[in-house]
């Protein structure tokens, strides 16, 4: 009956589907990732949201062509890695029946099919989900989403017409199309990288007659694009490598031929095209001026990251299955895997970028940094009461950096001497990045007090810090892994610096004379305390990198203060992410240091994988300021949280040592 076959159909074809998938399983991990990347990690979600915010503005066009071509080119990488996995991995039909034969080869069409279609698909989704999940914060309509949309659907639409119309654009199909030959032998299920053998009883062998001596012999060779007794004929191009007789159980004559390389010559070509265009590819998104990255946009970087890279994992598995040096096997995949453990082993990781022709500086201790400015802040005011503030700023990526700069930037608008009366600032990542910035521009107002600091701060965090970031996690920093040296061109983290040091430059409109974030932290009397927080990856510990001594301010000063346990000179913006790496994003920053006799590396994290708030070492700090010795100054505490809550609290001088200090 029917219903009876159904459960032994559902089994057959649950096994031929696993199969399948087998042999693409890299691929499905490629898809898996993009999945992960665009629909569920929060970076993935600020990607989709940078293009919905500046797909269609008139400024930046390049964005959105880009991504369309790059989504175009990872959909037909990803169609052709998928058949050209299973032409070199799938060797069943030499045991299937035909009906198996014909089951699997519908499914790995099936399969091609959803490769070729899926990365539009998960970029659409992920745009949806985008939109409606940052629906209340967004700063754009429906229409731009509708738009984006719209352009996906005529791309699936173009890939279609490509791929499955019954009238093919002939230039493509002359590139993209195999021979009749070829798509016959690749679509055999024989594995076409395999040697394929012949089997005849010795009864039904082909005879050739011959008027010499013998009457008749059997040909070494069997003949070709002939039909055998057994079905099956020989093309010209296979190459006979063996041959002989076995008599058990019946006599059986065998014949064993390889298969060239030349008689896939189309497909081969298919490949060593997209490989060629993928290594060009790798190599622009590289070294392509920080700037460039812009124009092209995180979300095309990332599409033609995928593309790339599964495609280069296709050409090392066909270079291991075709062994195209003959006689000398040569494990590619494998020795490219040694080759990069012993470049990690031998790299310096993403070392610290120490500014060049600079000198260290000696930082003053925290009582004697306090007196001096404490001393100049009363001496411009003559109130008997003076507010100071002492701010912590949670960190949160962008978003908290950005809610950091623009609020303390608005109270400097309305208080011209707010910014003078700030004392310190214990930041952690994008905090640090807020109040860095907002500290750094303070300049802006000498001369001018009318000057307004928010516009500034609101066209820097505008600007894209994520595109050159994140094309070199995609690109350079996978050639770095194959290099033995570091290369500062190709790490990540320095391109995020050097990004926020040409933001500096762009929302100052170069009104300083030098940029101020590649320039060390300020250590004079009149400068803020700065306390950017940090953790040691090996050992967990909390740490601080700061403009001041911090021996008698903090425990365990010997082991927690960066700035006088390595005491090299690096730029604002190298401190700020300092605070900042957080993985994968950023990469952890390496410092060499000696211990005992012997040369160790230690390496920093993002400061909120042990407190996220910077409030710990503030109430550190504030513990061992000496406020008795001015009366007239009233500490506030400014605590700024990513809920957009802010705690505000106003410490008596007498109660500086109890609990309120927790607030």
């Amino acid at each position: 009956m029917p219903v009876a076959k159904l459960p032994d159909q559902f089994l057959e074809f649950s096994r031929n589907l696993l199969f399948v998938c087998r042999g693409i399983w890299v691929l499905m991990v490629f898809h898996f990732i993009a999945i992960i990347a665009f629909l569920f990690l929060p970076q993935g979600t600020d990607v989709l949201l940078l293009l919905l915010e500046n797909s269609f503005q008139v400024g930046n066009p390049s964005a959105l062509f880009i991504l369309l071509l790059g989504v175009l080119f990872w959909s037909i990488s990803s169609e052709f890695c998928c058949r050209m996995l299973l032409y070199m991995t799938d060797n069943s039909g030499h045991s299937l029946s035909i009906a198996s034969v014909q089951s699997r080869k519908w499914l790995q069409v099936q399969l091609a099919k959803f490769c070729l279609y899926a990365p539009i698909f998960i970029l659409g989704i992920g745009l949806v989900k985008a939109y409606f999940q940052n629906q209340s914060d967004s700063g754009f309509q429906l229409a731009v989403l509708l738009m984006l949309i719209s352009l996906l659907t005529a791309e699936c639409w173009l890939l279609f017409q490509l791929y499955h119309a019954k009238r093919k654009i002939p230039l493509f199909r002359k590139w993209m199309r195999l021979s009749a030959k070829e798509a016959f032998w690749t679509g055999k299920l024989y594995g076409i990288f395999n040697l394929y053998r012949i089997d005849l009883p010795a009864s039904s062998l082909p005879i050739k007659e011959d008027h010499g001596p013998c009457k008749s012999k059997v040909e070494n060779d069997l003949p070709r694009e002939t039909p055998l007794p057994n079905g099956s004929f020989i093309p010209e191009g296979f190459v006979l490598i063996e041959q002989g007789i076995y008599h058990q159980p019946y006599p059986t004559q065998t014949w064993v031929f390889r298969i060239p390389l030349s008689f896939y010559s189309c497909l081969i070509k298919q490949l060593l095209i997209l490989s060629a265009i993928s290594v060009c590819l790798i190599i622009l998104f590289s070294l392509i001026p920080l700037h460039t990255y812009t124009l092209v946009g995180a979300a095309a970087l990332i599409c033609c990251g995928f593309g790339c890279w599964q495609i280069i994992y296709v050409l090392l598995d066909f270079l291991d299955q075709a062994q195209p040096l003959g006689k000398f096997k040569f494990p590619y995949r494998l020795c490219i895997i040694g080759w990069v453990l012993l470049c990690s082993y031998i790299n310096q990781d993403h070392p610290i970028r120490v500014l060049q022709n600079a000198r260290t500086e000696q930082f003053p201790l925290v009582a004697t940094h306090f007196e001096a400015w404490a001393r100049q802040v009363e001496s411009n005011n003559l109130a008997d009461s003076i507010p100071i503030y002492l701010i912590a700023a949670e960190g949160g990526a962008l978003r908290t950096g950005a809610f950091t700069a623009l609020l303390l930037s608005k109270l400097a608008d309305a208080d011209s001497s707010f910014a003078k009366r700030v004392y310190a600032y214990s930041t952690v990542s994008g905090g640090s990045l807020g109040a860095g910035f907002f500290q750094s521009i303070q300049g802006l107002k000498d001369g001018i007090p009318e000057q307004q600091l928010s516009p500034v701060c609101k066209d820097f965090f505008e600007l894209d810090f994520l595109s050159a970031t994140t094309g070199k996690l995609v690109f350079a920093e996978i050639v770095q892994c194959l290099i033995p040296w570091h290369l500062p061109i190709l790490d990540r983290a320095i391109a995020l610096e050097q990004s926020w040091e040409n933001g500096w430059e762009l929302a100052t409109l170069g009104k300083y004379l030098s940029n101020h974030f590649e320039q060390a932290i300020p250590n004079s009397n009149i400068a803020p305390a700065v306390l950017f927080q940090t953790v040691e990856a090996e050992t967990g510990l909390p740490c601080v990198w700061s403009n001041l001594n911090l021996t008698d301010a903090i425990p365990f000063s010997n082991k927690r203060d960066l700035a006088a346990r390595y005491p090299v000179p690096i730029a604002l913006s190298s401190a700020i992410n300092l605070s900042a790496r957080f993985p994968l994003l950023s990469p952890a920053a390496m410092f060499s240091t000696h211990i005992g006799d012997s040369k160790t590396r230690r390496h920093y994290v993002d400061g909120g994988y042990f407190e996220n708030s910077g409030q710990e070492t503030l109430l550190a700090l504030l513990q061992s300021l000496p406020f008795e010795q001015h009366p007239r100054l009233k500490p506030k505490i400014l605590c700024f949280n990513f809920s957009f809550r802010i705690i505000i609290s106003g410490l008596p001088n007498q109660e500086c040592q109890n609990n309120h200090c927790h607030q």
